[in-house]
């Protein structure tokens, strides 16, 4: 899916098979960029002048992705009055593997029991397998009704600490009574 939001205009005229709004000029790749989330490749081209961006995202990275056919669809998505004198193949080539890489590193197994994991600096992968992980540990030991050690309702008091992790500010232990 290619985002059009800074791309050239397409002019009137279909006949001239002219697409982009250069006025027959070659458009110049200037540098390539690459976004983790959501994976993308950032082209960044001048067109008279003026520096626009072409944005492709690529969805659904992962182990089993062909690293030439993205490259190449990565390729096509560029304007087609870019010369192609200036789109390195190799540099395209080398950022999406980079993305690929990403994705598949979103694979590797969490340790749960670490006290210093951050789940909100984990890939959406990396989450998903999280979450399921502590599914599985939640459904390993529930107790349904009819089973040994189930209860109830149960209700248990727990100690109020005082101090700099109270939430309540105010000194008033009073409930407020609305008559």
């Amino acid at each position: 899916m290619i985002n059009g939001e800074n791309d050239p205009k397409p002019s009137e005229s279909k006949s001239s098979g002219k697409s982009e709004s250069s006025g027959g000029k070659t458009l110049k790749a200037q540098r390539y960029a690459i976004r983790f989330n959501p994976p993308s490749v950032v082209l960044e081209y001048s067109d008279s002048g003026k520096k626009r961006l072409r944005t492709v995202k690529l969805a659904q990275l992962g182990s089993e992705s062909d690293v030439d056919r993205l490259t190449l669809k990565v390729i096509r998505s560029f304007p087609r009055a870019l010369d192609p004198a200036t789109v390195n193949r190799e540099q395209v080539r080398r950022l999406v593997q980079r993305l690929v890489d990403r994705a598949n590193r979103g694979a590797e197994s969490l340790n749960l029991d670490d006290p210093d994991l951050d789940l909100n600096k984990v890939t959406v992968e990396q989450l998903k397998q999280a979450k399921a992980e502590m599914d599985n540990v939640f459904l390993k030991n529930q107790l349904l009704p009819g089973q040994k050690g189930f209860e109830y309702n149960v209700e248990k008091e727990f100690e109020v600490v005082e101090g700099p992790g109270d939430w309540d500010d105010s000194d008033d232990d009073d409930d407020d009574d609305i008559s």
